[in-house]
């Protein structure tokens, strides 16, 4: 197909400056995890999909709340947790105590 670019699976967004490989961010709807430090301009490489260990909090914004196995979570902030008011980011594929931020394996939206 001539049109065809990329697969998408890495892409560079601009993050802001002063973030580290591993963070994972919001851009707009676009959601992942950073593959690269971001550079003196603020982009980095962003992942798309897979799975990622990553801290969760246990909270859906208002009350402490226990995250399960297939729960939708959502980033606002930096933070990833079942508070929806966030971008949605992925699943949980792990357990969070209530109120806990601990760090589980995530399944990245795409």
């Amino acid at each position: 197909m001539k049109n065809y670019v990329y697969e998408g699976d890495e892409i560079v967004l601009n993050v802001g400056t002063g973030k580290t490989s591993g963070t994972p961010v919001a851009v707009g709807n676009i959601v992942g995890v950073l593959l690269t430090d971001s550079d003196s301009d603020g982009n980095a490489t962003v992942v798309t999909r897979g799975v990622f260990s990553l801290p969760v909090k246990g909270s859906d914004g208002t009350n402490n709340v226990a995250v399960a196995v297939g729960d939708k979570l959502y980033i606002k902030n930096g933070v990833i947790s079942k508070d929806a008011s966030g971008v949605f980011f992925g699943y949980a594929l792990g357990t969070v105590t209530a109120g806990a931020t601990e760090t589980i394996e995530v399944k990245v939206n795409c």
